[in-house]
This record gives structure tokens, sequence and C-alpha cells, in this order.
């Protein structure tokens, strides 16, 4: 058992150590149960509780989130379209988000699947970044992901 302060008590029964805590108006808290004996301490839980929740909420704010912004194209887009998406896409990747682009094609555009790649590595090469997930046709679309450039 310890007590408020942090001093050894030694081991002590459950029922005198409970009358300590109650004597000075605090928690008989078990810190370790696995331990052999378990060891337990004379504290206020309300204060504990309340001390948990403001680390983890101060915790919460030093992470990071990063979130993916999908980009999603055709492959009839014109010159100026383009510009606006590689701008739109830069900016998300200063920011310090993922980019998913996405281009999408429609009946006969199919049949041109591989002039649709060609046209969609070139626009990964003008947007920068770093390649996280190659270019990949998976049913009518063609997808790839782009990471921003690792800051060193």
């Amino acid at each position: 058992m310890v007590n408020e302060t942090g001093e050894y008590l030694g081991q002590t029964a459950i029922s005198q150590a409970l009358a300590m805590a109650e004597e000075k108006g605090l928690d008989l808290v078990e810190i370790s149960p696995n331990a052999n004996p378990p060891v337990c301490k004379i504290l206020d839980y309300g204060k504990l509780r309340y001390e948990e929740t403001r680390s983890q909420r101060k915790s919460r704010l030093h992470q990071k989130n990063i979130e993916v912004k999908e980009i999603r194209l055709s492959t009839k887009i014109s010159d100026h379209d383009a510009s606006l998406k590689i701008a739109q896409a830069q900016k998300f990747l200063q920011k310090g988000h993922r980019v998913h682009l996405v281009v999408r094609m429609k009946g006969r555009e199919q049949a041109f699947a591989s002039q649709a790649e060609e046209n969609f590595r070139g626009l990964i090469e003008r947007i920068g970044g770093k390649l996280e997930q190659s270019p990949s046709k998976v049913g009518n679309q063609i997808s790839a992901t782009i990471a921003p450039q690792s800051k060193e």
C-alpha cells in the first residue's frame, strides 16, 4: 500500500486500508492488480480521472491528422481545367494531405486506356510529390495516390 504522498506503507489488510483512506477523505485505488500482492494507493479518484482525461486531450492536440483528398478527372479534360486540378492538388500537398487522383473512362474511352494512362502519368509528373501508390487500372478507372515530399 502507498499513501497520498507516495510513501510506501507496507502490506495492510483491506479493511484497515479502507479505514485509512476514509479517515483522510480520499479513495483507495488499486494501481496494479496483477502484482502479488496487489498494490493500492490512497488518492482522490476524481482528480486522477480529471488528470487522465486532460492528458488524453492534450495528446490529441499534438497528433497530426493526415487526410486523403480525392481529385476526379476525365480523359477529355481541357488544358485549362487540368492546370486548375493540378494547382488544387499541389495546394493539398503543401498542406500535408495525400492526394488520390482518379480518372474515370466512359464508354468508348475505355478502348484508349493506354493513351489515358500516358496522360495520367503526365499529370502526376506535373503535380510533383512522392508517388505513394503507382497508377493502376481497375475497371473503368485509373487511380494513383501522391504523398507530400518529405521535409529533409
